[in-house]
């Protein structure tokens, strides 16, 4: 006798192929909403910051700003210009960097320039894209980092014209090359930005997120009316990895809503790896060309002997009663301090960008990035759409921009 056995509809296997589906697709789902609840849940503070940032730099103790950070970089550094580039992504115009450190210094806080110091961050609890200034003038954008103090209101007039920065923190970009990194190819320098700023108009664009308003840039329709070619638009993901990547249409970044000042018990944390300021911060941001020439701040040749100078921390201690006492300060051996050198994407060594324009322009593509671990974060709200209007220098009310 042979052997027979029931044979399953075609229908029915087809069924259970989909519920099979169906049940790993919501596993996902649960297993990514479990992830983000804890991402958000978890409290962040400026301690963070200090950790993280340490092997990069070095914290300086500020009797003005408090503790602020100086980059280990070449002497051509500028914030939102070297090691990245701009993507278009659901939350405006956001600054994606080379650097390890870049989660940080270009979502949260302030930059400022001083003569002895260089450039200098400066810790800010909120993210945002990107914290910068945006001008136009026809065929380019241009764009420049936020100081220390400046506060961007709410409201339709949240962006007014009052933020004044030295004109040669300005970098103005044509629009065609906006994403595509590589800028010391296009732009030919900051000696004619005194000029260029008489016929620029401020971008005025925001977007408000709960209490938070941002500086998202030109608009997609902008940009596309000002280059004639369609704008591709990135989807930003939050990710557990402080190392931003890009993989196909996808960025990963490390983005926690908010970092907070102080600990968890109301402490405000202290930089382990800390130096005293050998003089104050400029409360005025200086002009990068106050350098006189010199390619390295005097700060960082006189590092290595700072570091050895012994730093006072005071010491907190936790009572029974879990009310916090601070005792007397105590002098402790500050630890030798240890560069990590990381790659970075080769930069001229001269600040002579007239010359540099003379490099051939990279047009390779994006470096595709192996995919983070599932992300922990929900994106902020988008942006909303905006009809694409002409800029125009002389009328700032027919420029696409909303007083």
């Amino acid at each position: 006798m042979t052997n027979t056995k029931p044979l399953i509809p075609y229908f029915l296997k087809k069924q259970q192929f989909l519920i099979k589906i169906m049940f790993v697709a919501f596993l996902f789902c649960f297993q990514k909403q479990r992830a983000i609840a804890q991402y958000e849940n978890s409290y962040l503070s400026y301690a963070d910051f200090y950790e993280n940032l340490s092997p990069y730099g070095q914290w300086i103790e500020d009797e003005a700003l408090g503790y602020v950070w100086s980059p280990d970089v070449e002497g051509a550094f500028r914030p939102y210009f070297t090691n990245g580039h701009w993507a278009m992504t659901e939350f405006g115009n956001t600054w994606v960097s080379d650097y390890m450190w870049g989660w940080a210094c270009f979502h949260y806080g302030r930059w400022t320039f001083d003569s002895y110091y260089g450039w200098l961050w400066v810790p800010g609890t909120n993210w945002g894209p990107a914290w910068v200034m945006w001008r136009s003038i026809p065929g380019s954008f241009g764009w420049a980092p936020l100081s220390p103090g400046y506060v961007i209101k709410k409201g339709t007039n949240a962006i007014q014209d009052n933020y004044v920065c030295p004109k040669d923190w300005w970098v103005y970009i044509p629009a065609q090359y906006l994403f595509s990194g590589n800028y010391y190819s296009y732009w030919s320098g900051a000696k004619g930005n005194p000029v260029v700023l008489k016929n620029t108009v401020l971008i005025k664009n925001t977007y408000e997120n709960e209490d938070k308003t941002y500086i998202p840039g030109p608009y997609a329709a902008q940009i596309k009316l000002m280059t004639k070619k369609p704008v591709e638009q990135l989807h930003l993901l939050p990710s557990n990895n402080l190392s931003t990547k890009v993989h196909l249409k996808e960025i990963r970044m490390y983005k926690p809503a908010e970092i907070k000042p102080t600990l968890e018990d109301g402490i405000k944390p202290i930089p382990q790896r800390l130096v005293k300021a050998p003089q104050p911060v400029s409360a005025k941001p200086q002009s990068i060309n106050s350098l006189d020439g010199k390619t390295t701040p005097t700060f960082r040749v006189e590092l290595p002997k700072l570091q050895q100078q012994k730093v006072i921390i005071p010491k907190v201690v936790h009572p029974k009663n879990d009310v916090p006492k601070i005792i007397a300060p105590q002098p402790v051996d500050a630890h030798p301090y240890e560069w990590v050198n990381m790659e970075q994407k080769d930069q001229p060594d001269s600040i002579d960008y007239l010359m540099l324009r003379k490099t051939k322009p990279d047009h390779g593509p994006v470096q595709k990035m192996e995919p983070l671990p599932t992300p922990k974060n929900p994106p902020l709200k988008k942006l909303p759409e905006q009809p694409a209007q002409a800029p125009d220098p002389v009328k700032p009310e027919d420029h696409g921009i909303k007083k």
